[in-house]
């Protein structure tokens, strides 16, 4: 169940990024984020897309990654360094001509029942999303490449599973500037 302030924030997230959600997808500008539902065997789900495919130089453009989780699981916002779980990592490897702007933009995790030390991310019927703008430098031309992902471990209150590293190779085109 989201909290207001998480609807809220989620609806100015996808609002600013060109974003309409449904259950399970997302429509960025022209691109949808489909994201898998997830299962006993893959308790987790990402994808991963631009706001839009193509950008003018000097623009912004943003990466989107989302997250699916099976009812009952979390992975790690945050965890103290005592603790032997691993937290969330989000990955940005911006081509040649791209700059990563700022830091991501994550929906409000919440504290672990058993240890509220501990934050996590839990997804209901909507996935996650989180963002990170790229500014397109006022030289870049052509297609460059973005790679982006995250590592994660998942788990549940019985088990966890072995840390996952799962990244994406995006193109971004850049479109010659209209005089």
């Amino acid at each position: 169940m989201k909290t207001r302030w998480q609807a809220w924030s989620l609806g100015v997230l996808l609002g600013t990024a060109g974003c309409v959600g449904v259950a399970g997808q997302l429509q960025t500008s022209g691109t949808a984020l489909q994201i898998d539902p997830p299962s006993e065997l893959v308790p987790m789900t990402t994808n991963a897309v631009l706001t839009q495919p193509s950008g003018e130089p000097g623009k912004t453009v943003a990466v989107l990654i989302g997250v699916r989780l099976l009812p009952g699981w979390h992975t790690y916002a945050y965890v103290p360094a005592e603790e032997p779980y691993v937290q969330t990592q989000w990955l940005l490897e911006p081509g040649t001509g791209l700059t990563a702007m700022g830091d991501w933009i994550a929906p409000p995790p919440v504290p672990d029942a058993q240890n509220p030390r501990m934050k996590l991310y839990q997804s209901g019927s909507q996935p996650l999303i989180f963002m990170h703008s790229i500014r397109i430098a006022d030289n870049a031309s052509g297609e460059i490449g973005v790679r982006t992902g995250l590592v994660f471990q998942t788990c549940n209150f019985i088990r966890c599973l072995p840390p996952t590293r799962k990244t994406f190779d995006l193109k971004l085109t850049v479109a010659t500037q209209s005089q």
